[in-house]
Protein backbone atom coordinates (compact mmCIF):
# COMPACT_ATOMS: atom_id res chain seq x y z
CA UNK A 1 0.00 0.00 0.00
CA UNK A 2 1.50 3.73 -0.67
CA UNK A 3 2.83 5.53 1.94
CA UNK A 4 -0.20 8.10 1.39
CA UNK A 5 -2.79 5.73 2.31
CA UNK A 6 -1.43 5.55 6.30
CA UNK A 7 -1.75 8.03 8.71
CA UNK A 8 1.12 8.34 10.94
CA UNK A 9 0.56 9.66 14.55
CA UNK A 10 3.69 10.38 17.32
CA UNK A 11 3.00 10.61 20.79
CA UNK A 12 5.44 10.20 24.06
CA UNK A 13 4.99 7.79 27.06
CA UNK A 14 6.43 9.08 30.49
CA UNK A 15 7.10 7.23 33.40
CA UNK A 16 7.62 9.64 36.36
CA UNK A 17 9.30 9.38 40.32
CA UNK A 18 11.19 11.28 42.47
CA UNK A 19 13.29 8.23 43.55
CA UNK A 20 17.03 8.02 42.77
CA UNK A 21 18.10 5.53 40.14
CA UNK A 22 14.83 6.43 38.50
CA UNK A 23 12.44 7.77 36.51
CA UNK A 24 14.04 11.09 37.10
CA UNK A 25 17.65 10.07 36.83
CA UNK A 26 16.22 8.92 32.94
CA UNK A 27 16.04 5.14 34.25
CA UNK A 28 13.91 2.49 34.30
CA UNK A 29 13.84 -1.05 35.68
CA UNK A 30 14.38 -2.62 31.71
CA UNK A 31 12.08 -5.47 32.19
CA UNK A 32 8.85 -3.10 33.25
CA UNK A 33 9.91 -1.14 29.97
CA UNK A 34 10.14 -4.05 27.47
CA UNK A 35 6.87 -5.67 29.15
CA UNK A 36 5.55 -2.05 29.21
CA UNK A 37 6.31 -1.69 25.14
CA UNK A 38 5.64 -4.88 24.00
CA UNK A 39 2.21 -4.81 25.84
CA UNK A 40 1.11 -1.30 24.15
CA UNK A 41 1.93 -3.47 20.62
CA UNK A 42 -0.53 -5.65 21.60
CA UNK A 43 -3.19 -3.22 22.35
CA UNK A 44 -2.74 -1.61 19.31
CA UNK A 45 -2.68 -4.43 17.26
CA UNK A 46 -5.41 -6.33 18.80
CA UNK A 47 -7.63 -3.46 18.99
CA UNK A 48 -6.77 -3.05 15.18
CA UNK A 49 -7.99 -6.60 14.40
CA UNK A 50 -11.17 -5.51 16.39
CA UNK A 51 -12.10 -2.93 15.07
CA UNK A 52 -10.90 -3.26 11.03
CA UNK A 53 -10.72 -7.04 10.39
CA UNK A 54 -7.81 -10.19 10.48
CA UNK A 55 -6.51 -8.47 7.62
CA UNK A 56 -5.82 -5.26 8.33
CA UNK A 57 -2.04 -4.31 9.83
CA UNK A 58 -1.23 -1.83 11.76
CA UNK A 59 3.30 -0.40 12.46
CA UNK A 60 4.21 0.51 15.59
CA UNK A 61 7.66 1.99 16.25
CA UNK A 62 9.73 3.17 18.89
CA UNK A 63 11.69 5.98 18.48
CA UNK A 64 14.77 6.91 20.44
CA UNK A 65 13.38 7.96 24.02
CA UNK A 66 14.13 12.12 25.19
CA UNK A 67 15.53 13.55 28.60
CA UNK A 68 12.86 14.79 31.26
CA UNK A 69 11.22 12.16 33.02
CA UNK A 70 12.03 8.83 31.31
CA UNK A 71 9.90 9.10 28.30
CA UNK A 72 10.08 6.92 25.03
CA UNK A 73 8.21 8.15 21.82
CA UNK A 74 6.27 5.72 19.92
CA UNK A 75 5.17 6.06 16.28
CA UNK A 76 2.23 4.43 15.17
CA UNK A 77 1.52 3.94 11.32
CA UNK A 78 -2.63 3.17 9.98
CA UNK A 79 -4.67 2.91 6.61
CA UNK A 80 -6.39 6.45 6.92
CA UNK A 81 -9.35 4.28 5.56
CA UNK A 82 -9.90 2.80 8.74
CA UNK A 83 -11.28 3.15 12.12
CA UNK A 84 -8.49 5.21 14.10
CA UNK A 85 -7.25 3.01 16.91
CA UNK A 86 -5.68 5.67 18.87
CA UNK A 87 -8.90 7.58 18.69
CA UNK A 88 -10.99 4.70 20.35
CA UNK A 89 -8.03 3.41 22.49
CA UNK A 90 -8.25 7.51 23.99
CA UNK A 91 -4.17 7.57 23.44
CA UNK A 92 -4.81 10.54 20.83
CA UNK A 93 -7.09 12.86 22.68
CA UNK A 94 -8.35 13.35 25.92
CA UNK A 95 -9.87 9.96 27.96
CA UNK A 96 -10.27 11.89 30.98
CA UNK A 97 -13.04 9.71 33.14
CA UNK A 98 -16.56 11.74 32.92
CA UNK A 99 -20.14 12.33 35.51
CA UNK A 100 -22.63 9.18 35.81
CA UNK A 101 -25.00 9.21 32.95
CA UNK A 102 -22.62 11.39 30.42
CA UNK A 103 -20.85 9.76 26.85
CA UNK A 104 -17.73 8.32 26.78
CA UNK A 105 -15.55 8.05 23.94
CA UNK A 106 -12.64 5.60 24.62
CA UNK A 107 -11.20 2.65 26.20
CA UNK A 108 -8.99 4.69 28.44
CA UNK A 109 -11.55 6.81 29.99
CA UNK A 110 -14.11 3.42 30.15
CA UNK A 111 -11.38 1.58 32.40
CA UNK A 112 -10.99 5.15 34.29
CA UNK A 113 -15.12 5.45 34.99
CA UNK A 114 -14.85 1.41 35.71
CA UNK A 115 -12.09 2.00 38.38
CA UNK A 116 -12.36 -2.11 38.55
CA UNK A 117 -15.55 -2.41 39.21
CA UNK A 118 -17.37 -5.40 37.08
CA UNK A 119 -20.05 -4.65 34.90
CA UNK A 120 -23.43 -6.24 35.41
CA UNK A 121 -25.10 -5.78 31.81
CA UNK A 122 -24.47 -4.39 28.73
CA UNK A 123 -26.80 -3.21 26.14
CA UNK A 124 -25.87 -2.96 22.66
CA UNK A 125 -27.94 -0.78 20.44
CA UNK A 126 -26.92 -1.60 16.44
CA UNK A 127 -29.38 1.14 15.13
CA UNK A 128 -27.49 3.74 16.99
CA UNK A 129 -24.44 2.46 17.50
CA UNK A 130 -23.45 2.73 20.90
CA UNK A 131 -23.14 0.40 24.33
CA UNK A 132 -24.82 1.04 28.01
CA UNK A 133 -22.46 -0.06 30.21
CA UNK A 134 -24.08 -0.79 33.76
CA UNK A 135 -21.82 -1.62 36.73
CA UNK A 136 -22.75 -3.79 39.38
CA UNK A 137 -23.96 -0.78 42.06
CA UNK A 138 -26.30 0.56 39.48
CA UNK A 139 -23.64 3.16 38.10
CA UNK A 140 -24.41 3.57 34.00
CA UNK A 141 -23.00 5.16 30.68
CA UNK A 142 -22.66 5.38 27.39
CA UNK A 143 -20.01 4.60 24.48
CA UNK A 144 -19.56 4.08 21.34
CA UNK A 145 -20.02 0.16 20.80
CA UNK A 146 -16.48 0.16 19.49
CA UNK A 147 -14.99 1.37 22.80
CA UNK A 148 -17.18 -1.92 24.24
CA UNK A 149 -15.83 -3.92 21.48
CA UNK A 150 -12.41 -3.20 22.22
CA UNK A 151 -12.89 -2.64 26.27
CA UNK A 152 -14.15 -6.91 26.09
CA UNK A 153 -10.99 -7.98 25.02
CA UNK A 154 -8.74 -9.73 27.48
CA UNK A 155 -5.61 -8.97 25.23
CA UNK A 156 -6.20 -5.63 25.47
CA UNK A 157 -7.50 -5.29 29.21
CA UNK A 158 -3.82 -7.44 30.19
CA UNK A 159 -1.62 -4.91 27.58
CA UNK A 160 -3.14 -1.78 29.78
CA UNK A 161 -2.05 -4.38 33.03
CA UNK A 162 1.32 -4.39 31.79
CA UNK A 163 1.67 -0.70 30.44
CA UNK A 164 -0.24 0.92 33.45
CA UNK A 165 -0.68 -0.92 36.51
CA UNK A 166 2.43 -2.94 36.58
CA UNK A 167 4.87 0.11 36.60
CA UNK A 168 2.82 2.42 38.88
CA UNK A 169 3.13 -0.87 41.48
CA UNK A 170 6.60 -1.08 41.08
CA UNK A 171 9.03 1.16 43.34
CA UNK A 172 9.84 4.81 42.56
CA UNK A 173 7.29 5.17 39.43
CA UNK A 174 4.66 8.08 40.51
CA UNK A 175 2.79 8.50 37.28
CA UNK A 176 2.07 7.55 33.65
CA UNK A 177 1.59 9.97 30.90
CA UNK A 178 0.98 9.99 27.23
CA UNK A 179 1.72 13.55 25.87
CA UNK A 180 0.93 14.66 22.02
CA UNK A 181 2.18 17.66 20.41
CA UNK A 182 3.60 18.83 23.90
CA UNK A 183 -0.35 18.35 25.13
CA UNK A 184 -1.06 16.01 28.19
CA UNK A 185 -3.97 13.69 26.54
CA UNK A 186 -3.66 11.08 29.71
CA UNK A 187 -2.63 10.96 32.94
CA UNK A 188 -2.77 8.34 35.12
CA UNK A 189 -1.47 8.67 39.12
CA UNK A 190 -0.48 6.07 41.28
CA UNK A 191 -4.23 6.14 43.05
CA UNK A 192 -5.66 5.93 40.19
CA UNK A 193 -3.57 2.13 38.81
CA UNK A 194 -5.98 -0.19 40.29
CA UNK A 195 -8.52 0.96 37.51
CA UNK A 196 -6.06 -0.88 34.80
CA UNK A 197 -5.23 -3.85 36.82
CA UNK A 198 -6.72 -6.44 34.25
CA UNK A 199 -9.54 -8.51 35.54
CA UNK A 200 -10.45 -12.27 34.24
CA UNK A 201 -13.43 -11.30 32.91
CA UNK A 202 -15.50 -7.82 33.04
CA UNK A 203 -18.08 -9.54 34.78
CA UNK A 204 -19.46 -13.44 36.01
CA UNK A 205 -22.32 -13.27 33.82
CA UNK A 206 -22.81 -10.59 30.91
CA UNK A 207 -26.06 -9.61 29.53
CA UNK A 208 -26.03 -8.58 25.95
CA UNK A 209 -28.93 -6.67 24.41
CA UNK A 210 -29.24 -5.36 21.07
CA UNK A 211 -32.14 -3.23 19.46
CA UNK A 212 -33.30 -4.48 16.08
CA UNK A 213 -35.76 -3.40 13.58
CA UNK A 214 -37.05 -5.89 10.83
CA UNK A 215 -39.99 -7.15 9.43
CA UNK A 216 -41.46 -9.81 10.81
CA UNK A 217 -44.76 -12.53 11.08
CA UNK A 218 -46.45 -12.80 14.15
CA UNK A 219 -47.32 -16.39 14.31
CA UNK A 220 -49.07 -16.55 17.64
CA UNK A 221 -51.06 -13.88 19.07
CA UNK A 222 -52.37 -13.83 23.23
CA UNK A 223 -55.51 -10.95 23.52
CA UNK A 224 -54.80 -11.26 27.45
CA UNK A 225 -51.22 -11.18 27.90
CA UNK A 226 -47.63 -9.57 27.36
CA UNK A 227 -46.53 -13.45 27.12
CA UNK A 228 -47.02 -16.24 24.63
CA UNK A 229 -46.25 -14.28 21.32
CA UNK A 230 -44.38 -15.94 18.86
CA UNK A 231 -42.96 -14.04 15.62
CA UNK A 232 -41.24 -15.31 12.77
CA UNK A 233 -38.01 -13.54 11.71
CA UNK A 234 -36.98 -12.60 8.17
CA UNK A 235 -34.46 -15.72 8.63
CA UNK A 236 -37.52 -18.04 8.64
CA UNK A 237 -36.64 -18.96 12.39
CA UNK A 238 -40.21 -19.00 14.76
CA UNK A 239 -39.01 -17.73 18.15
CA UNK A 240 -41.02 -16.88 21.41
CA UNK A 241 -41.65 -13.41 22.05
CA UNK A 242 -42.90 -11.25 25.12
CA UNK A 243 -44.88 -8.13 23.29
CA UNK A 244 -44.66 -4.71 25.26
CA UNK A 245 -46.56 -2.87 23.22
CA UNK A 246 -49.71 -2.32 25.21
CA UNK A 247 -51.16 -0.17 22.68
CA UNK A 248 -50.78 -2.58 19.36
CA UNK A 249 -52.20 -5.36 21.89
CA UNK A 250 -55.61 -3.13 22.47
CA UNK A 251 -55.58 -2.74 18.73
CA UNK A 252 -55.30 -6.18 17.77
CA UNK A 253 -58.15 -6.77 20.39
CA UNK A 254 -60.69 -4.25 18.62
CA UNK A 255 -59.23 -5.87 15.26
CA UNK A 256 -59.40 -9.62 15.46
CA UNK A 257 -61.34 -10.62 12.32
CA UNK A 258 -58.76 -8.72 9.90
CA UNK A 259 -55.40 -9.96 11.24
CA UNK A 260 -53.37 -12.94 10.04
CA UNK A 261 -50.38 -14.80 10.26
CA UNK A 262 -49.40 -14.36 7.38
CA UNK A 263 -49.40 -10.51 7.68
CA UNK A 264 -45.97 -8.44 7.74
CA UNK A 265 -45.19 -6.48 10.42
CA UNK A 266 -42.17 -3.91 10.67
CA UNK A 267 -40.86 -4.23 14.19
CA UNK A 268 -38.66 -2.99 16.44
CA UNK A 269 -37.55 -5.53 19.11
CA UNK A 270 -34.51 -6.55 21.46
CA UNK A 271 -32.17 -9.81 21.31
CA UNK A 272 -30.96 -10.31 25.00
CA UNK A 273 -28.37 -12.87 25.55
CA UNK A 274 -26.88 -13.99 28.61
CA UNK A 275 -22.75 -14.93 28.30
CA UNK A 276 -21.39 -16.74 31.53
CA UNK A 277 -17.89 -17.27 30.92
CA UNK A 278 -17.84 -17.88 27.22
CA UNK A 279 -20.80 -19.84 27.28
CA UNK A 280 -23.84 -18.19 25.25
CA UNK A 281 -27.19 -18.34 26.63
CA UNK A 282 -30.43 -18.89 24.57
CA UNK A 283 -31.61 -15.69 23.16
CA UNK A 284 -34.60 -13.65 24.62
CA UNK A 285 -36.72 -11.55 22.41
CA UNK A 286 -38.95 -8.58 23.56
CA UNK A 287 -41.06 -6.38 20.64
CA UNK A 288 -40.75 -2.89 22.18
CA UNK A 289 -43.02 -1.23 19.53
CA UNK A 290 -44.74 -2.40 16.57
CA UNK A 291 -44.03 -0.08 13.71
CA UNK A 292 -45.94 -0.84 10.60
CA UNK A 293 -48.27 -3.47 9.58
CA UNK A 294 -47.71 -4.14 5.94
CA UNK A 295 -51.31 -5.15 4.67
CA UNK A 296 -54.32 -3.71 2.46
CA UNK A 297 -55.22 -0.21 3.64
CA UNK A 298 -58.77 -1.64 5.04
CA UNK A 299 -57.13 -4.66 6.67
CA UNK A 300 -54.31 -2.42 8.43
CA UNK A 301 -53.77 -2.38 12.28
CA UNK A 302 -50.86 0.28 12.66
Amino acid sequence: MAESAFSITDFELKYNGEDPNGPKEHQIDARILGNAITSLCDIIEQSDKILNGEASTVQVNVKAHQEGSFEVVVSVAQAVSNINVLDVLGISKEAAAVATGAGIGSVLGALQWLRGRKLAEVSVNEKTGTAKLITKDNDEIECPEVVHKVLSSKTVRNGFDELIYKPLASEGISSFSVEKNDTTVVTVDENEKKSFKSTRSLQKEERLIEVLTANVHISCVNFLAKSGWKMILPNGDEVAAVMNDQSFIERINLNKATFSKDDLFVVEYTQSQLVTGEKLGRPRYEIERVIRHRAASDRKIV
